[in-house]
């Protein structure tokens, strides 16, 4: 993902989270249980827009920290010194390639 969505991914988690503890304070003033408040629709759905966010933000923060490896390395190879131009190797020229016999057409039994 972009990192130019991570501010909006954030923005929706801190919606996400504030719908859930809003729903919660509600339901309790209508005097629901722990139990009932749990199965309640709206929120599962909120629990479920913060965890689907949180592993948004999860893969973002996996990218950064793999570009930023990749850009370690990249500077790690341009700092090293250049060997000698690698020149095409010889093949053994003194060994010959099998050569594979040829077959013999089949004669049919018609004739």
């Amino acid at each position: 993902m972009s990192l130019r969505k991570k501010t909006s991914i954030e923005r929706q988690k801190q919606t996400a989270e504030a719908n859930f503890s809003a729903r919660i304070e509600f339901l309790k003033g209508e005097g629901w249980d722990s139990k009932r408040i749990q199965r309640d629709a709206k929120i599962r759905q909120f629990g479920a827009e913060k965890r689907k966010a949180i592993k948004r933000l999860a893969a973002i923060a996996d990218s950064q920290a793999l570009t930023a490896q990749m850009a370690e390395v990249k500077a790690m190879k341009t700092a090293a010194p250049k060997d000698a131009p690698r020149t095409k190797t010889k093949v053994d020229t003194a060994t010959p390639k099998r050569i594979k016999p040829k077959r013999k057409p089949v004669e049919s039994a018609d004739e």
